[in-house]
């Protein structure tokens, strides 16, 4: 018996949006080879409930991501009081990244994509090869958690979410890519086409998130999908990519479905975009936003303060981008120097000092959009960041939102 154990996030706006779809991905690899598995979310149970909730089984599995993993820890004790023989499996952003460093506490690490690792020796760290082939993957088992519990919605309607693709392009120095890596590897329009109709006629759910890092980013890819995706008469909501998009690339996902767009403008600074290594500019990320709303879709910003190089004069630039780019809606994330990005490799070149060691402070926001402040640059103290961070939370909530997206 192999138990996958999702892990609650308390350090998140909400815990219980998506269903976990890496632990789907291996469980459904899992009964392909004929094994027994079972998906528990601990987010949905009392921890006074754990230790029955963990029941008895061979191999425990668990992603993990840094905020998390003092409740891994926890979660891993309890599997060895039910069941001393068994294997705790850890895998995930900070596994992947902190491999020796996560050891310890655990009885295997799994480096990379997860879904072929239980099937060799599961002590030590195990570096797993990236799927070249993302077809060879069976639907992710859904059936095993509650679809229907999870709180995402799109365009005010039921969702649930999907992966068309793995891997991101672009050089951000603030994200980690140490799990899915720089080559964008695709689902065929098949695979994601029959993953689609068997959501909807298994669930009865119609209205979807697609949660490829940037969704609009091949044209030759994704304009052939969304003729498909017309068909299926559905309402998505993807990430655009603001560096190349353009006004008939948003038609495109209007007419296919696409409701809702959301974009990582980061900051309204130039100094702080290439900085931070995002490849755009805030002229494209102006005509983005501009575009997107032109063509009918309502349009949400990603923003973060306290980026190596931020200043009251990049906040200022922030709110001015604000008021010119009239995206619909953000949400503002706290700059936490995650494990495996650039800046964490190489505090030093970004003019990064962490002041606090705490894993479970990594995250960027949480329910009451606060952020982990674990870190002091050049030109500002941590007291100073949240300062600002403050006032442009308060000038952002002043100036209002528009449509029915979530924070996330």
């Amino acid at each position: 018996m192999i138990h996958l154990l999702n892990l609650p996030q308390p350090n998140s706006l909400d815990d219980k949006l998506d269903p976990p779809m890496g632990l789907m991905y291996i469980a459904s690899v899992l009964r392909s080879r004929g094994y027994l598995v079972k998906i528990t979310d601990l987010s949905f149970i009392d921890r006074k409930d754990w230790k029955e909730a963990i029941g008895y089984a061979d191999i425990y599995g668990m992603t993990v991501f840094s905020s998390s993993l003092y409740l891994a820890k926890e979660v891993a004790k309890i599997c060895k009081e039910n069941v001393p023989c068994c294997k705790v499996v850890v895998g995930g952003p900070h596994p992947t990244s902190l491999s020796f460093e996560t050891l310890p506490f655990f009885d295997c690490v799994v480096k990379g994509e997860g879904e072929f690792s239980l099937f060799r020796d599961l002590n030590g760290v195990l570096e797993q090869p990236q799927i070249e082939d993302l077809n060879q993957l069976p639907l992710p088992a859904r059936d095993l958690v509650d679809i229907y519990a999870y709180t995402r919605s799109v365009a005010g309607n039921k969702a649930t979410s999907i992966t068309t693709s793995r891997g991101c392009p672009y050089n951000c120095a603030f994200c980690c890519k140490d799990v899915f890596g720089h080559k964008v590897r695709y689902f065929s329009i098949p695979y994601v086409i029959k993953e689609l109709k068997s959501i909807i006629e298994e669930y009865d759910i119609r209205t979807f998130i697609f949660y490829d890092d940037t969704f609009a980013l091949d044209r030759n890819r994704y304009y052939p999908l969304c003729e498909e995706l017309k068909k299926l008469h559905i309402t998505f909501r993807c990430n655009g990519d603001a560096r190349q998009n353009t006004y008939q690339d948003f038609k495109i996902l209007r007419d296919a479905g696409c409701k809702e767009i959301s974009f990582g403008i980061e900051s309204g600074s130039q100094e702080i975009l290439d900085r931070m290594g995002k490849g755009a500019t805030v002229l494209k990320n102006k005509d983005a936003i501009k575009n997107a709303k032109l063509a009918g879709l309502t349009v949400k910003a990603f923003l973060m303060i306290g980026n190596p190089g931020e200043s009251e004069q990049t906040i200022e630039e922030t709110k001015q981008f604000i008021l010119d780019a009239d995206p619909d809606q953000f949400t503002l994330f706290q700059f936490v120097p995650l494990p495996g990005c650039a800046v964490w490799k190489d505090l030093e070149k970004y003019g990064v000092k962490i002041v606090n060691k705490d894993f479970r402070n990594y995250y960027n926001i949480a329910g009451h959009n606060e952020g982990g402040i674990v870190i002091e640059t050049e030109d500002l103290t941590a007291s100073k960041i949240l300062e600002l961070k403050d006032d442009l939370l308060s000038f952002l909530d002043n100036r209002g939102q528009r449509g029915k997206l979530q924070n996330y």
